[in-house]
């Protein structure tokens, strides 16, 4: 008898739902939140590299455990199944708009500008697969530190695979205009973080089975304002203005099998992706700041309107 599995026994069982905090602007060491730890290091990164104030998005931390059986008769091995979480972000839409001091008549040239850092150029494609412990895309799972795998030894052999989560993001306060040369002051930042996170079983000779999966996102849309715009890099900001209906965490129940429409079927397990999630997010981020800044669009009117959605 060869190794298999009760497919029927299989669990999914989200022990912690999403939560998000209201975005805070300040200086990261103030910085009161304390998921903010728990970012990947390259946002950490990031907020060392950015100087004075910064808008963090934090939230906290989802968590869900995975069970199935496995079955063989006495003398088979199963130290090459293996029982983890795959997850695919198929949605983000990720914009900040900025402008001059928006309070003071005598700045209407004094420009504005929108980083699209969820559309083309900047990110040229939405779905993505999500690696959570830095490892490469041809990884396939999620975090495979969490995995367990089968063993040599009696059956029925039960495994049991370990998910945790925690997306964060981070825009800098001020951002230099390179046409007016002045300085443009966030006002408004929406994200929309959308997974879908699957319990798989991987067999020795590499094929995937789909047990259980589900889908869940994480919201923000704030509009922002300094106290004074003269010291708005490292001074005190207003607490944010927070659009309750679009600040929101949600997640779907568990669904057997796998999901069966793409963008989430081929990318969840595809060999041929060559880049995770954090690849495509970490190149956006930096090419809207940096020159020639691919994804950034920028006005010498103040109030110049911007379409979000492209």
């Amino acid at each position: 008898m060869a190794v298999s599995f009760d497919r029927s026994s299989a669990t999914l069982v989200v022990n912690t739902p999403p939560g998000v905090f209201d975005p805070v602007v300040g200086i990261e060491p103030l910085h009161p939140i304390g998921s903010l730890s728990d970012f990947a290091d390259d946002l950490r990164i990031a907020i060392d590299a950015i100087s004075g104030n910064k808008v963090f998005f934090a939230c906290s931390t989802i968590s869900a455990t995975g069970i199935v059986n496995l079955t063989g008769a006495a003398g088979d091995n199963a130290s090459g199944w293996e029982l983890g979480f795959l997850q695919a972000q198929w949605i983000e839409t990720n914009w900040g708009h900025y402008k001059a001091d928006w309070t003071n008549g005598a700045a209407m040239k004094g420009g504005s500008l929108l980083l699209q850092r969820g559309k083309p150029p900047a990110r040229p494609k939405q779905s993505c697969r999500d690696i959570g412990d830095g490892a490469p895309a041809a990884n396939i799972w999620y975090a495979r530190t969490l995995n367990q795998t089968g063993r040599a030894g009696a059956f029925p052999q039960t495994l049991t695979a370990v998910f945790r989560d925690t997306p964060g993001e981070l825009y800098p306060a001020l951002v230099w205009n390179s046409i007016t040369k002045q300085d443009n002051f966030v006002r408004d930042v929406q994200l929309e973080f959308l997974f879908c996170t699957a319990l798989a079983l991987r067999e020795p000779g590499g094929r995937f089975h789909i047990l259980k999966h589900f889908f869940w996102n994480v919201l923000w849309q704030a509009t922002f304002q300094p106290v004074d715009f003269t010291n708005a890099r490292y001074g005190p900001w207003r607490t944010p203005i927070v659009l309750n209906s679009a600040t929101q965490a949600n997640r779907s129940k568990v669904f057997d099998g796998g999901p069966d429409k793409e963008p989430w079927r081929g990318i969840l397990t595809s060999t041929t992706e060559t880049e995770t999630c954090n690849d495509v997010f970490r190149k956006a981020r930096d090419q809207v700041l940096t020159p020639p800044f691919v994804g950034r669009r920028e006005h010498v009117d103040r109030d110049h309107p911007y379409d979000v959605r492209v």
